[in-house]
Formats: C-alpha cells, structure tokens, sequence
C-alpha cells in the first residue's frame, strides 16, 4: 500500500469521525435545549404566584374572578341577611 493510499484512508477515517462528532455534538446541543426547557417550565410550575398572576390575566382567568366576586358578594348579602334574621329573632 503506497503512502498516498494510506493517507487517504486515514483522511477518509478522519472525515468519517468529524461527521460522527458533529451529529453527537447537535444531538448534544438538542438535548441541552430540551432540558433547558423542562427546567424553565419547572420553575414556572414552582413559582405558584407568578403562573397564577400570568393566568389570571389571561380570557379565562377573569371570567373565573369575575364568577367569585359575583359568588363572594352574593354570601355577603346572604350573611348579613341571616345576620339580620338572628337579630330580629331576639327582639
């Protein structure tokens, strides 16, 4: 085997683990990302009051605050009404 045929064999064996490296490096790099993103929507998840605060902005969020602040003045309106039951009771 001459020196030219070697050098092309190695050449050839280099490219080949270039290729190699740079798909494990990319698979690397995505992996990366995803675990990056696990961990960012984790944090969120743990924060409790910035996520709530997020979705109470949100369409849905203030239809719900809306229906408990309806629900909380009406059982104002029926405890000062039993309020003033119990008062009338003893007179």
């Amino acid at each position: 085997m001459s020196n030219n045929e070697q050098l092309s064999k190695l050449y050839q064996k280099l490219h080949e683990q270039n290729v190699q490296d740079r798909r494990d490096r990319e698979a690397w790099e995505k992996v990366n990302w995803e675990v990056k993103e696990v961990l960012a929507e984790a944090r969120n998840v743990t924060n409790f009051r910035k996520s709530f605060n997020r979705w109470i902005r949100t369409k849905e969020g203030q239809t719900v605050k809306k229906s408990f602040s309806f629900l909380s003045k009406k059982m104002c309106l029926l405890q000062s009404s039993l309020e003033l039951q119990e008062e009338s009771a003893y007179l």
